[in-house]
Order: structure tokens, then C-alpha cells, then sequence
């Protein structure tokens, strides 16, 4: 900002921090302000100021408070003899080959900037302190008005308010209207604030709805927030926590999560591409909003020190994940370098020996690192190699950042050589999990503090959210850790424990051919299985008796105890995970192929989420995958593996770029990991993670409930789920909801009428309530189709099993899934309002062909009502523009190169058919040769490949043979 008002230049201490500058002049003087109040000056900093490659040197006051970042006052106006026109809103300075002006970007008298949430928050009911955060470093005072909309569709309420600026955050008050906590994300628009002059701020005042007093933001302990203390050691009792407590106070730092933080190590991240060219990746498209959070992400690790900007030669594409509470994850797409990345073969730790070691102690900590691997500095020669391009510039990496090839191994040396190598009989590291194991409390005591100082003194930060202090039984790497020994997790087995008992012949035999895979380890497996063959039979009819139960529970118990079931997995072989996925959920089990034989570890399941029901079936096979490795993530992580799945497309996912965006996220999520191979496996011998994806465990955070919407437009509530279309629809098209007696019942006794406030919609199938067909408008409508009166005469004189004349309404009888129904004839001339309504209104969502027919089958019908669905889906121009293309796209044509000598190359075609002749001949094939166009014709009777095969080769070689 160029201030004329101003005698001095003055930068604010934030601006000057992120500038390279020369030494800094220490003063303790004051200036005092137009409103008679002082500003403390924190110093002096001479600094270079270039406009139009004119290079000017001024003096600048450093100050904490200032309205902009950075002001040109008086002094420097003077000292250059600058010239401000306001008539053509240039500035100019003096040079020796005359003026050199640039323009004045004008702002208006009042500046208006974004105010946004700095945090994801929990709004308890009530008033509520945020804090929020702004463009502008600073600011004694801004007038604060609410973003009208956010009240407007939240339970949520903001008061007009004046506000101080200080570091680029304020606080503001919101009050939660409910009772009971909402989540509001980071980044949320909360409203705007305007800069105002000091002339105009009495007037605006007194138009401030509310001006509400606000206390200031809360302090942070600089060496830790020791709010986090109580609940690690709750429960412990008094006397326990006596002793514990000065511990934590005296280490407190290492739970400060307020700051990033870098180690203090002497070896960093090496990045070993031997001679590999660098790989460079194109710029990507990113959306206003995307950018907007990239640039925040990109603010933030700047400020930690973690990136810096960049020159490199090397750059990866940045993409934006969505983490499991919806929120973006800032990641880069490492893919390329990883390919040219030399292995780095440290070993990981042996897990049977690790859990062995842990087994018979009274006592157990859990550590748990803050981001681990952006607490591990990179090699200065390889953080190049690390750079990543963005809209608005290229950057690179100061630490370890996710998605490298190699960063396992180095994290688990670096913890190797600080922790476990010392004190391996009290302390082991897996990766970023640190377990501390003792005897006695008093044991326990001293351990503990040597290994928090030890991470102090390296500078490491821990996550007290996932932390465990003093536990007498802990988890660790998917067993349970006591006094008494160790133990699997129940969850390694309880996607197969919690099988439910078979209701068809088929489930049965499912479950027999999962049992089969591992007969080898089942003693008597015939035996066992006896009670259970009957069932395979064909024809053979489903009476489930006592002994079928009993051999059924067995089977499951052998299956999920040893010595099938393999508790420590050979750190020499590579793991294998198999996965599924069917309609309703997704598995997978990870084993081994042991010197015995393949055995399972572990086993994983669950049911799919009502949106990821729509998932293309590619996604979900992509999906199950994506679960496996997120859920074994502890045996896998730094180990070689190997993915089996019966979807071949699948199956180079991980190494190429996919134009599905979501699994190309997936991949890049995957990238961290060695996975040495993703196999095809046919579907009948991946039978052990097809049964678990058909009946998957019903976790608690899959939500199949289904919520009641509001059309704003027709001020109409559609139960359930808003027809048939909407994303929180829980499958209208299963069976149990369409086929149940009551449904149809309803389609025998009466016709779907229009959602209008007076009908009562409560008892209508949910697809039928958004059509606004009426039986009175059917009855009318039929009345005037000339086919339906045809149909409607013949059922009168002639009545049948094919159509029903009801109330005046004709009815088609069909049987959809077991059950009879009848629905009504739809007229020609409703059909094209019925599919604008099933497919393209704004509740519709686009849906294709077959979830358009599945919706409708049950509840209308018109002839060839199949095809003029496809044919109207077809038309449809949005979906043509914005449907993802699921298949490749036909290649490009490539010139011919001209032969050199004649009769090397020719061209081969048929020409016809034609009118027959006497000798049965309808065909005429062509044979040209590409140098000198001459051209061999033959008539022919027909145009198979035989027949080109036997006529113009020979007629070729007879006709121009070489000499």
C-alpha cells in the first residue's frame, strides 16, 4: 500500500518473517496515530522495493498491528520524488531515461475480505467462542457482518460485530440454536469483514444489528496443553496419578500439537533413483474450490516450514483425497517416482517375535507419533526430487511427506537407532508404534520417562489422541497384550465368526467351498462336513436340522482357531490378500502360502454404505481392496504383498493412471505401499472373500437409515427417501422393498396419485409419490389412446391372465420376483412425462437404464417400455456430456507407408452384394496394389474370409510372378 498520509514505512512482523532480509535494527520507540493513540515500533529493516525493474531502498518500522502488510509512506515518496496522478491512477518515479509509471489498483473505500472457520470444530448448544481466519495480517478494527446464507441453512446464529485483526485470526461468538453438538468443517464461509477508514467507522456503528463483546482468544501453553494429561491417566487412582502426572508436566512439549515440528536426527529420508531421468508430470485442472483449499494447505506447510519453494527439474501432480469425516486430504501423486525408486531393503521387525516379547508384563504404554512421517527431514540433495506443481507455483518438501516408496523403512531405521537397538528388554518400535512394556508400576515409571526424554531431546512430537498410558492390557499389531499371554483380536476373525446361519441350499454350498480351500489343516474333513452334503445336491430341498447346525458351528470354529487360522505371519513371504465385492458388501482375507500349504490371518468385511451401493462394479472390486489394505495396514505396511481379486480390470490399477477419478484416488492411496502385484483369481476359486462380501459384518459407522428430505421448490416432504432417486436412497430396488405383500397389495387395490399436499403419500411406494399422474388423469389419458381401447376391448369380451379392467383403469399382470402384480397402462402420450420425471427432474439424479427400468417396472407399464427407456436415456444430453467413459477410446488412424517395389503390399475388398448372376456370383473382390494402383477383380458367390483366402493371393502370384 502507497500511503501518502503516512511520514513513515512500516511492515508488519508476520510480511518480514517471510522474507529473507538483512539484520534487524532493535528500537524501543513509539509513533503516535491520527486517533492520538501509539504504536510500538519493534525495529528497523532496510529493504529493496522493485516496480517496473526499478530498484528502491527504504527504511521500514517494524510493527505487530498494522491494516496491511506492508506500507510506502512519506519518506520513501520523498527520497524517489514520486508522483501519484489520480486522474489516470498511475504512479511514476523519476529515472534518468524519464518517467516509469505503474498503475493504481483502485479498491473501494471500504476493502471487504472473506472471513473463514481456521479449524474444524464441535459447536456445543449454545454460545460458542471460534476463532476464525483472514487475508489481512492485522487490525485494531473491522466491522464483521454474517454470511446470511449459513444462518439461513443451519441451525446457526452470528451477530453483526466489530473486530480486531491480530496474526491473521479474530474470534468471533456463534451460538448452536439445537440441543445438541454440529460439526462445522474448516474452511467454512462465515461471512465478510470491512476495513474501515476511522472517519466512517462512527457512522457504520450505529448500523451494527448487534455489537457483541467478545472475549479474547483463548492462550495455548506454549510448552503443551495439559488439558490431554488427565484423560490419559483417568484411570489410574489417586496415588498412581500423583506419580505419573510430574512426568507428563515435565514433558509436556511432547504433546504440544499446536506447532509442526522437525527432528532433531542426523541421517534424513533418502530418495535413491540411481541414473533415472526426472520424471516431470503436466499441470492438472483443478476446480475455484479445490484451489482454494490447496492454496490454505499449501499456506500452512509453508508457515511450518515443511515445503519451501522449488526449481526442480522433478514435480508430481497434487490431488485432493477425501478423508472418512469428508474433509480433504492434501496428497501428491508420487506414482512416477516411485517407479524409478531403488528398494530400500531395512528390515521391518519380525511381528512373532515382537508380540512374543510382550506377552507375561503387568504394565503397557502405547505411543503414538503426531504425523510421523512429516517429523523426518529429507536429504538436501534429494528434496528436489519431492517437488510438486500447483496453479501457483512449484514446491518441494523440507520432511518425509505420505505416499514415497521407501518411507516405511527409513521411519523404522530412524526409530530403530533412537529407541528400540538401546532398549529393546523395555521398549519396542513397529513403525510409527511405540510400546513400552513393564514388570511393575514402578518399572514402569522409569521406563516411561526415559523414553519421553529420549523423544524430547530428538524433538519429536506425539498424538495424545492416540496414545495409551499404563494399561494392564493393551492391542497391538491385531492381538491382545496381558499379564496372562497374548491373543488374537477378536476382529482378525469376527467378519467369519459372525456368519449368519444359512437360509438357502446355495449359502450352504458357499460355505462348504470356502471351508474346502483350507481342508488340508481340517482333520475327518469329510466327517465334519457330513451333515452338510445333502444340501449340494441338485434339486435338494433346504430342512435345516440340529446335526446341520452342529457341523456348521464346527466348521466355523476350525476356521477361526489353529491351526488354520496362522496368529504370526513369516516375515520371508510375501503376504497375499484376497478381496470381493458383491452388492451389498466387500471382504477380504489376507494369508499366506506357508511350506504347508496357504493359510489365512486374518478375515475383514463389511456392508456397504447406501451410496457406495451405486458404485460401479469396478469401484466396489476397488473398493474391497482400498478396505483390505487400510485394515491390515499393520501387517502390510513395509512388508512385499500380493493382491488377488476376480476383476481382471483391476489389475493394473496401482501403477496407471485411471480415468475414473475416484479410483485413480485410491491408487495414489495405495502408492505407499510394496505391493508387488495385483492378480486375476476366477470368481469360483476366490470363494473365502466372496462369502464374506455376501454377508458382510454390520459395522456401526455404515449408516442404512434413511432420512426425510424437503423439495423446497413445491414445498412438498417426500418420505423415505425422496422417490426413487435420491444419493440417500436405500436400494428401492431390492426386493424387500418393491415385492413385500403391503406393496402389493396397493398395486392391486389402487393407482399411485400425484404428490400433492392433499394426497396421503405415507401409504404410496416411495418411486411412485414424485409422479404427478393422477388415476383420474390415467383414466383420461387412456380414454384417448388408441391401443389401450383396443386392449380395453378385448379384456371386456374376452377377459385373461395377461390384463385386468379395474375401475374403468386398465392394469397389466405381470410377475416380478416371485410375486404377481398388477400396474397400470401408461398412455403414449404420458410415457415421455413419466421418463422426464424418473430421470431427468431435479430429484432424479440421471440415473442410467437399468435403475431407470428397476424403479419403474413395479409400477407402470407400456409396450417395449425397455427400449424407450434406453432409447430416452440415450438422448439425453447431460448425460452424453458428463457420463465418465468406462471404455477406451478407439485409436487413432496411421498412415500407410508407401511400399517401394510393386506387388509388395495390396489392399484387399469386397464389393457388393449385387444382383445375382447365372453363375450364382453376388460379389466382386478387388485386389489393388498400393505402388502402381493396378487392380485384380473377381466375382465370387459370397464375402467369408475363406473365400478371400483361396481367389485374389493366387490370381495375384500367377498373374505377376517374379521372373
Amino acid at each position: 500500500m502507497v500511503d501518502s498520509g503516512a511520514t513513515h514505512s512500516f511492515i508488519h512482523k508476520n510480511t518480514l518473517a517471510r522474507l529473507r532480509h538483512p539484520k534487524i535494527e532493535q528500537t524501543s520507540n513509539t509513533f503516535q496515530l491520527a486517533n492520538s493513540s501509539e504504536m510500538k515500533i519493534l525495529g528497523y529493516v532496510d529493504l529493496q522495493i522493485k516496480i517496473n525493474h526499478i530498484t528502491t531502498t527504504v527504511s521500514a518500522s517494524i510493527v505487530d498491528s498494522l491494516c496491511a502488510n506492508f506500507i510506502l509512506g512519506g519518506d520513501w515518496i520523498t527520497n524517489y520524488k514520486v508522483i501519484i496522478d489520480k486522474l489516470s491512477n498511475r504512479v511514476s518515479i523519476p529515472t534518468r531515461n524519464g518517467l516509469s509509471s505503474t498503475p493504481i489498483i483502485q479498491h473501494d473505500e471500504d476493502t471487504v475480505f472473506r472471513v473463514k472457520l481456521a479449524n474444524t470444530i464441535i459447536l456445543n448448544p449454545g454460545f460458542n467462542t471460534i476463532q476464525a481466519k483472514v487475508p489481512i495480517s492485522s487490525a485494531a478494527t473491522v466491522l464483521f457482518q454474517p454470511f446470511r446464507q449459513l444462518q439461513y441453512e443451519r441451525p446457526l446464529l452470528l451477530p453483526n460485530a466489530l473486530l480486531s485483526i491480530d496474526n491473521y485470526l479474530t474470534t468471533l461468538t456463534i451460538t448452536n440454536t439445537t440441543n445438541s453438538s454440529y460439526r462445522l468443517t474448516k474452511n467454512s464461509l462465515l461471512g465478510i469483514i470491512t476495513y474501515l477508514p476511522q472517519t466512517k467507522l462512527s457512522s457504520n456503528e450505529a448500523q451494527c444489528a448487534a455489537i457483541t463483546p467478545l472475549r479474547p482468544p483463548p492462550q495455548s501453553n506454549e510448552k503443551g496443553d495439559q488439558s490431554c494429561f488427565t484423560e490419559l491417566i483417568s484411570h489410574l487412582n489417586q496415588e498412581h496419578q500423583r506419580q505419573v502426572h510430574p512426568i507428563l508436566i515435565k514433558h509436556q512439549q511432547l504433546f504440544d500439537t499446536m506447532q509442526a515440528t522437525r527432528a532433531n536426527i542426523k541421517a534424513g529420508h533418502v530418495i535413491n533413483t540411481e541414473n533415472a531421468a526426472p520424471q516431470n508430470s503436466a499441470l492438472r485442472i483443478y476446480s475455484l474450490e479445490k484451489r482454494h483449499i490447496m492454496a490454505d494447505e499449501v499456506d500452512k506447510m509453508l508457515k511450518n516450514g515443511q515445503i519451501r519453494p522449488s526449481q526442480s527439474s522433478w514435480s508430481s501432480p497434487v490431488v485432493l483425497v477425501k478423508k472418512k469425516d469428508g474433509t480433504p486430504r492434501f496428497c501428491i501423486d508420487y506414482r512416477r517416482l516411485n517407479l524409478v525408486t531403488r528398494k530400500d531393503e531395512y528390515p521391518i521387525p519380525n511381528m512373532e517375535d515382537t508380540i512374543n516379547r510382550l506377552g507375561g508384563n503387568a504394565w503397557y504404554s502405547k505411543l503414538d507419533l503426531k504425523s510421523g512421517y512429516h517429523q523426518i527431514p529429507i536429504r538436501e540433495q534429494d528434496k528436489c526430487k519431492t517437488a510438486f506443481k500447483m496453479p501457483n507455483g512449484l514446491f518441494e518438501f523440507n520432511v518425509l511427506p505420505q505416499g514415497l516408496k521407501n518411507a516405511p523403512p527409513t521411519f523404522q531405521r530412524i526409530m530403530d537407532q533412537l529407541l528400540a537397538n538401546t532398549r529393546w528388554d523395555y521398549c519396542l518400535v513397529y513403525l510409527d508404534d511405540i510400546i513400552i512394556f513393564s514388570k511393575s508400576f514402578k518399572e514402569h515409571l522409569t521406563h516411561l520417562k526415559d523414553v519421553l526424554a529420549t523423544l524430547t531431546k530428538a524433538n519429536f512430537q506425539l498424538n495424545p489422541a492416540k496414545c495409551q498410558l499404563f494399561k494392564p492390557e493393551i492391542e497391538y499389531l491385531g492381538h491382545i497384550v496381558n499379564g496372562y499371554g497374548i491373543k488374537p483380536s477378536q476382529t482378525n476373525i469376527e467378519a467369519l465368526a459372525n456368519l449368519p446361519v444359512p437360509t438357502s441350499t446355495k449359502q450352504v454350498h458357499s460355505f462348504i467351498q470356502t471351508a474346502s480351500f483350507y481342508r488340508k489343516f481340517i482333520p475327518n474333513f469329510s466327517k465334519v462336513v457330513g451333515p452338510l452334503y445333502r444340501f449340494t445336491q441338485q434339486n435338494a430341498k433346504f430342512d435345516w436340522d440340529n446335526a446341520a447346525q452342529l457341523a456348521y458351528d464346527n466348521l466355523k470354529q476350525q476356521l477361526t482357531t489353529r491351526p488354520i487360522l496362522l496368529h504370526y505371519p513369516d516375515p520371508n513371504i510375501p503376504f497375499i490378500l484376497s478381496t470381493d465385492a458383491s452388492d451389498i458388501g466387500i471382504g477380504g482375507v489376507l494369508k499366506q502360502n506357508t511350506s504347508s500349504g496357504i493359510r489365512p490371518i486374518c478375515y475383514t468385511s463389511r456392508k456397504l454404505k447406501p451410496a457406495e451401493r451405486k458404485y460401479a462394479t469396478i469401484e466396489k472390486e476397488a473398493l474391497a481392496i482400498v478396505h483390505g489394505v487400510e485394515k491390515f495396514h499393520h501387517y502390510l505396511d513395509g512388508r512385499d504383498f500380493i493382491i488377488e481379486t476376480d476383476h481382471c480390470p483391476l489389475c493394473d490399477f496401482h501403477r496407471k493412471k485411471s480415468a475414473n477419478g475416484r479410483i485413480d484416488r485410491w491408487s495414489i492411496k495405495l502408492s505407499e505401499f510394496n505391493i508387488i502385484a495385483i492378480k486375476h483369481k476366477r470368481g469360483k476359486c476366490n470363494c473365502d472373500a466372496d462369502l464374506l462380501s455376501r454377508y458382510p459384518v454390520d459395522t456401526n459407522n455404515v449408516d442404512t437409515q434413511t432420512t426425510t428430505r424437503t423439495c423446497l421448490e413445491q414445498n412438498v416432504q417426500f418420505g423415505g427417501c425422496c422417490g426413487a432417486i435420491t444419493r440417500s436412497m436405500k436400494q428401492l430396488v431390492d426386493n424387500k422393498l418393491l415385492t413385500t405383500p403391503a406393496a402389493v397389495t396397493r398395486t392391486r387395490n389402487e393407482l399411485p396419485q400425484a404428490s400433492s399436499a392433499t394426497n396421503d403419500q405415507g401409504n404410496l411406494p416411495p418411486i411412485a409419490q414424485i409422479f404427478p399422474f393422477e388415476q383420474h388423469k390415467i383414466k383420461a389419458g387412456q380414454q384417448h389412446d388408441a391401443y389401450i381401447q383396443q386392449k380395453i376391448h378385448k379384456v371386456s369380451l374376452e377377459p385373461n391372465s395377461d390384463s385386468l379392467l379395474k375401475d374403468g383403469v386398465l392394469y397389466k399382470c405381470l410377475t416380478r420376483n416371485g410375486q404377481d402384480i398388477q400396474v397400470p397402462y401408461v398412455p403414449a402420450a404420458m410415457v415421455h412425462q413419466l421418463l422426464y420425471h424418473a430421470h431427468d427432474h431435479p430429484t432424479a439424479g440421471h440415473f442410467g437404464r437399468d435403475k431407470t427400468w428397476n424403479n419403474l417396472k413395479n409400477i407402470w407399464y407400456w409396450p417395449k417400455m425397455y427400449n424407450s427407456i434406453q432409447n430416452y436415456i440415450k438422448s439425453c444430453d447431460q448425460c452424453a456430456r458428463f457420463n465418465i467413459r468406462r471404455s477406451k477410446q478407439p485409436g487413432h488412424l496411421q498412415p500407410i507407408k508407401a511400399p517401394e517395389g510393386v506387388m509388395e503390399m495390396i489392399g484387399l475388398d469386397f464389393c457388393g452384394p449385387t444382383q445375382m448372376t447365372e453363375n450364382g456370383n453376388r460379389y466382386i473382390i478387388v485386389a489393388t496394389d498400393y505402388l502402381s494402383k493396378y487392380v485384380i477383380a473377381k466375382a465370387t458367390p459370397d464375402c467369408t474370409a475363406k473365400t478371400a483366402a483361396q481367389n485374389p493371393g493366387t490370381r495375384c502370384f500367377i498373374q505377376v510372378r517374379h521372373p
